[in-house]
Parts: structure tokens; sequence; C-alpha cells
């Protein structure tokens, strides 16, 4: 049992530094200058838990516990800490990712192995990305994003996109500042929660959110001022209910180890009600609404049956309002304290066993009992098990308060800085998390490359994207190919002009002279019956193809200050309120493309220069790719060449990602595609990686491992600014996924394909198909390619 220090042994919060400023901690990125840092970690907390990353950890819920007074005695009562009033916070905001960091802050060291951890490990496999806040990179910048010709907002509208609502205190919930529709937004825009899944944010064993939900027991607390509830993690579903139930004990797990800190070392925890806590003390305002900032003041052990089955020990904590002199927006009484109010607040009787040593309070109507849940004598009474499921907690417990010592950060973070938006170019990592919304409080995810927009009402907020100077993209460059010769190395590539990885017992490649300007690399994958199922074609851009008329600067600069739409979409348990977005900004033109995530189309005459202009690069490049790889294959004497297919493109689909954005592992297999698809890559470098699909029977030289018998990468390419990248054959899209990384602040890809509208299903989808993605004819004149580049003033 877990208690406050008596008399004046308060304890130190632990980012409180000597002058009595909170300092954040945060790591910087050798390419751009530094700005900020989202999370207050505690100094404490990087010597004891190292460089460990930010994740989310198990669930808290409620579980339950026992006591028994058989041979005990009768401790002094806690001396009660006069309260304190809290002084005003000494830093504006500080766990907001729009901060400037104050000065001093140490800069991350390198990593142990002398690696930049900035670029991906290609011996590890792929893992979703958490959503974490780091830091902010600076340039010079000033202006606003122009927009096309088009109604944004309409289109939002008839998307479905937005649920118009008045503010929380126009419903009469006064008080209520934040809240959020959607998990998404709630991870996005708060600081101080970042778990997509579970319900206590840690970083390094430091808690800072905490959720409270579904999973509560009949005994657990939840009114103005008091939340008792279980630590989370260990549950499995019960194949005969359906419900999540203990079958084992709970250890002394991640959750319950951040808590006793967060208890030992007075940190305060903001806590967050779901709308499905069965003891919501009001009627719930929205799906999630943030409470206020809690310390946590006890934390024990209990034991719980499930259906009947064994008790297991589950860990309870309770958790008090810091701020009690103001009434809290969830409690119908709206009950406040005064310090004397908290001063003449009794505490529980604490009592010592005899056979442990170990002191306990009396927190159960039912009488005392040991907590020393390595005691033979815990949760017992005479040595009788008490009813484990019957006990309920004294008023006495309840009522207990504790003052706080210390200063409390702001429940509400700020939005982006003027400072801030002028000195960067828009899309490092900072301009990716999401806001609370100014006008009614709602957490909101960046779901629009150029702007901020409420999920709830219409406040927007531009992202003023800049053009990304060339010379960081060279920069990025550099620091990238260096990346990648240690890569090769460790991959045993040493003499590989330009592969990361290749399975060569089954991949095969060359290099060509395609004409132009343009060296290539080919690559032939293996099917099921050691015969060749398709090509990957890499066509290396240079300089000169980059700056040439109609090149990919030009390209790149026109989408980086042009708004086209580019928008996240959901990817999964669309509509609900733990909907999940991609990490990477969509839009679709020409025929609609329909797979995984559904994106918005628009007509291919409604495309602006830069979307054409790329179209006819492809175009080249998909002939080009297929032309060759099938005259490589008869030169084989592959029995099953490749057909040169259908590569008159009819779709064209442009993805925008930001710092740390990606795509991970897919394939474009659906039946409506044709066998070539072509990418055109602007902007930072990345790599491109290729698996077989887990049922697929290639032979590697690596066979399937581990729990999920996914193969290995057979291939990995990096992509630089200007490539071209062609896949031909519907094997590659039937037998491999792929995914790509990007290793920079921006990025662009515009991938065509062929949709052949004979395949739709439904008349319209193929009156659209023809209509909008036919090529306007006039772009023919303007932008066709041949591979053959000539400098701008040529045009």
């Amino acid at each position: 049992m877990n208690q406050v220090a008596p008399g004046n042994a308060v304890a130190k919060r632990p980012y409180e530094g000597a002058d009595g400023n909170l300092p954040i901690k945060r790591r910087l990125r050798a390419s751009t200058q530094a700005q900020a840092r989202s999370v207050p970690i505690p100094a404490s907390a990087t010597a004891a838990a190292g460089t460990e990353a930010s994740r989310p950890t198990d669930n808290i819920c409620p579980e339950e516990a026992e006591q028994s007074p058989t041979l005990l005695q009768v401790a002094q009562p806690p001396v009660v800490q006069p309260p304190v009033v809290l002084p005003p916070a000494p830093y504006p905001s500080p766990i907001s990712p729009f901060t400037s960091t104050p000065p001093g802050i140490p800069v991350s060291p390198p990593s142990a192995t002398g690696e930049d951890d900035r670029f991906i490990d290609l011996s590890s496999s792929y893992l979703s990305p958490e959503v974490v806040i780091e830091e902010v990179q600076g340039a010079a910048y000033s202006g606003t994003f122009p927009v096309l010709a088009e109604d944004q907002q309409q289109e939002k509208c008839a998307a479905g996109e937005k649920d118009v609502q008045t503010p929380a205190t126009q419903q009469g919930i006064e008080g209520l500042k934040i809240w959020a529709k959607r998990r998404q937004g709630l991870c996005d825009a708060l600081p101080y929660f970042k778990a997509h899944q579970g319900s206590l944010y840690t970083v390094n064993l430091v808690p800072f959110g905490l959720l409270i939900a579904r999973e509560a027991r009949s005994r657990d607390q939840f009114d103005g001022q008091v939340i008792i509830t279980s630590v989370g993690g260990g549950r499995v579903r019960d194949e005969d209910s359906g419900q999540m139930i203990r079958v084992q004990d709970q250890e002394e797990n991640r959750s319950l180890k951040s808590l006793r800190r967060c208890n030992d070392e007075r940190i305060p925890i903001a806590v967050i009600a779901g709308d499905d806590h069965p003891h919501y003390p009001v009627k719930p305002p929205r799906p999630y609404c943030v409470l206020d900032f809690f310390q946590v003041t006890d934390i024990w052990a209990e034991k719980q049956v499930y259906l009947n089955k064994d008790a297991c020990r589950v860990w309870c904590v309770r958790l008090e309002k810091i701020d009690l002199h103001s009434p809290s927006w969830w409690d119908p009484s709206m009950t406040t304290l005064s310090s004397d109010d908290v001063q003449q607040r009794s505490h529980s009787e604490a009592q010592t066993c005899r056979l442990c040593a170990e002191s306990s309070k009396v927190i159960y109507t039912q009488g005392w009992t040991c907590l020393n849940h390595k005691c033979s004598s815990f949760l017992q009474t005479e040595g009788i098990d008490m009813d484990f499921n019957a006990l309920q907690y004294t008023s006495t417990f309840i009522s207990e308060r504790t003052p706080f010592v210390g200063p409390l950060p702001s429940l509400v973070p700020p939005l982006p800085s003027e400072d801030l938006l002028n000195s960067s170019h828009g899309s490092e990592k900072i301009f990716r998390v999401g806001i609370v919304c100014p006008d009614c409080g709602c957490c909101s995810s960046r779901r629009s490359w150029a702007a901020w927009e409420c999920e709830n009402c219409d406040y927007r907020l531009p992202g003023r994207m800049s053009q990304y100077p060339k010379d960081l993209l060279g920069k990025e460059r550099l620091e990238f190919e260096m990346a990648t010769t240690r890569m090769r190395k460790r991959n045993g590539l040493v003499n590989e002009p330009v592969a990361l990885r290749i399975d060569s017992a089954c991949v095969v490649s060359r290099t060509l002279d395609v004409g132009g300007k343009y060296t290539a690399t080919q690559y032939l994958l293996p099917g099921e019956n050691d015969d060749k199922v398709g090509s990957v074609t890499v066509l290396h851009a240079n300089e000169a193809i980059c700056s040439g008329r109609n090149g990919p600067h030009e390209i790149f600069d026109e989408l980086c200050t042009q708004d086209i739409g580019l928008r996240r979409n959901p990817v999964t348990r669309n509509g609900a309120k733990t909907e999940v977005w991609t990490r990477h900004f969509a839009k679709n033109w020409g025929a609609p493309y329909k797979f995984a995530v559904t994106v918005q189309s628009k007509a291919f005459d409604e495309a602006p220069p830069s979307i054409l202009k790329a179209i006819h690069r492809m175009l080249w490049a998909g002939k080009t790719a297929a032309r060759t790889a099938k005259e490589w294959l008869s030169e084989r004497g592959e029995q099953n060449p490749v057909p040169e297919g259908n590569v008159v493109f009819n779709e064209l689909l442009s993805l925008g990602y930001m710092e740390d954005d990606r795509i991970s592992y897919h394939d474009d297999g659906e039946k409506e595609l044709g066998p070539t698809v072509a990418t055109l890559s602007l902007g930072c470098p990345a790599i491109m990686s290729f698996r077989p699909k887990k049922k697929a029977n290639i032979k590697t030289s690596a066979p399937p491992k581990g729990p999920t018998g996914e193969y290995g990468e057979v291939l990995s390419l990096p992509l630089f600014h200007g490539d071209l990248v062609v896949m031909h054959g519907t094997g590659i899209h039937k037998l491999y996924d792929h995914k790509v990384d990007p290793q920079g602040a921006r990025r662009f890809a515009l991938t065509c394909r062929y949709i052949d509208p004979a395949t739709m299903s439904s008349k319209e989808d193929q009156d659209a198909a023809i209509t909008k993605g036919t090529i306007p004819a006039d772009s023919f004149q303007k932008y066709a390619y041949d591979g053959h580049d000539s400098d701008p003033e040529e045009a």
C-alpha cells in the first residue's frame, strides 16, 4: 500500500528543476533547428529508463479485493498536510507540442550503435508507428496556402466528414473544456494521452494520461473528486460469454510500476472518461471527455472472481482531483472544498499486520485486512477469505482528501504560434498532430494537408505549407546515402550499386540503357513454380532530369504551394469512435479507384498541371519498363513471359507524406487493375520494400519465421527525388506486398494505374471511369514526354 508521506515529507516533482522551472525533454534531428517537444518528461525518467520509446500501456479498469483483522496492531492515523494554494505554472502550457523549449535543454545522445536512427533498419520487421509528438524543425516562410477553385466545405459535407454540433457549454455542460468524438482525435490533439490502445499513456514509466471506460466493477468509484479503478492488462476473452476476464493473477506490470511512480513522486495525471463508463455521474455529454488533473493517493491489491472461476489478484488505484477548489463539470452537486474543509477531513485508520509487519488502511466496510498480497493473511478475516466480490469501500476512505504541492500544466494545449508557423516548412512532424478547437473544445486530428479543421464546427487554421528548399532536399539525400552505405554493409551488399536488400536466391537484376538521360535498374521476382512473374524497374533521375521543363522540381514545387485536396481517410472502423485514419494524405484523379481506403476522386479535366505533367511522364515510364521487361524475359527463355499489358493509364492516386508518415505493406491487386503500376517519387528519399505474401509458396533463401509466419523482405530499394518506379505483371500484385518508408520531412508519391471499366459492377462506375479517366487532349501538346528532357528556357 503506497501512501502520501506524512507531515512535511512531500515528494518533489520529478520534473521540477532547482530554479523551479520545469524542463521538457526532447531530441533534435540533425538536419534542422529545434523548436519544441510535446511532453514534459521528468528528468529522472531518462535516468531510470534510458531512451525507451514512448508507448501506451495496458487498459485501466476495475477489479476486486479483501481484508482481515486477525493479528494486528493499531497504528497512528496519518498526519494531514495543510492544503497549499497552487502557484501559477512558471511556464506556458508545458506539455504542448506547440510550446518553445526552454534554453539549456540537453540534446539526446546518439544511439548506442552509432547509427542514425532516423533511417529504417532493414533487419527489423515493420511495425505500425505509435503516434508520438516529438520536436519541431525551424525554417523560414510566411504566407497562406493557396486553394484551387473548389468549394472544399461542400465537398466535406457531401462526403459526410463533419457532424456539426454546438459547443459543449451551449448544451448545459458548463466547465467541459476538452472532448473528442473519436479516439484518434483524442490521441492526436492531446500531448498527455497517446494511447491508441489501452488506457494508460506513459513515457519512460512516467504516466501522463489515463482513460477510464467500460471495464469497471460495481464498487469502483467515479464522482466529482475521487476515482477508484483497477489497473489493466492480463484479460482474455471468455469463449462462452464473450466477456473480457482474468484467469490468472495480475503481475506487477508496466502500468502498475508507472502508477506507483506517480504516487511516490506526486506526478499529476490527466484523466479522460469514455461515455461507456457504467458509473458516469451525469449523462455522458461526449464520447470522450477530459476531466482534470488527478493525483494517485493509494495503490493496493485485491482479488476478483470472474464467472465463478478461480479468484485472481488485481491491482487497484485511487485518484483524487488536484484542484479541489473548483467545481467539477461532471459532478451534479458541483462540490468544492476550501482549505479548511480539506484540513478537517478524516483519514482512514491504519493498522499493522503482525505476520508481515506491513501497515494497511481500513478501506472496506467489512473491516480491516492485510493488503500485502505476499502475506498469508492477505484479504482474510480470522484466517478465512473474505467475500471478494462483496467488498465495499468505506465512506472515510472515499472522502479522504490529499493536498497537492506544486504547479500544474495547462489542461488545454495551445494552438501553434505565429512564430512557429512562420519559422517552419509546414510538414515537420510537429504539424502532424491535432489541435483542441478554440471555439468548441473538440479534439481534432490533422486531416487536411493544407490546414487544421475542427471535426465538430467550422473552425479552420491554415497550415502555412511552404515551398520545400532544394538545399534541404539535398541534405536529406546526402544523409540518406550515407545511411544506405551502412545498410548495404550490414546486409553484405558492399558491391551492390542500388539495392539495400536483395535475396539473390530468387531475385535477379540488371542495369540497362533506356535512352535519354535516365539510368535504369530492373529486377525480376519469382513465382511459385521457379518462374519469373513480373518486374520492378527503377528509372533513376539526375539533376538534368529534375530541373528540366515540366520536370520533378517543377511538379514538386507546384504540389508544395497548391492545395490539391490531399486528405487523410478512414482505414478501419469507418464512422465508429475508434475509427483509425491513414498515415498519409491522399487525393485520387481520373477513374475512381476503390481499395481498402475510400478516397474522393476528381476527373482528369479538373486536375491541376502538376498532376497532368506527372501522368505523361508515367505513361512513357510504364511503356518503357513493360517493353524492356518483356524483352529480358524472352531472352531468359521464360516459359510464361509477362505480357506488356495496357499502360494507357486512366487513374492517378496522389499521396502526400509529412515527416514520419508512411504506408505499410499492401498490394495493388484489385481485380479491376491492369498489370502495370507506375510511381513518380518526389521530395525526400524513401525505401521501397517487397516481401512474399504469407500464403505464397515462394522459394526464398530464408523460410517464413515468427509466430505470424511472414516472409522477410526479398527486395528493398532506395528511391530519390524524381525517380520513376514501375511494377509490371499481375503476379507481383498477387504474390507480393510492398511498403514505402519516407526518410525525410516531405514526400509526394504520384501513382498511375489502368482501371478496366468492363470489370466494374455498376454502369455508374463504368461511365465514371470512362469520363473521369480520359486525359485532356490539350495536355498531350503541353506535357507529352519521351524520356528526353529539355531545359526550362527551351519551353
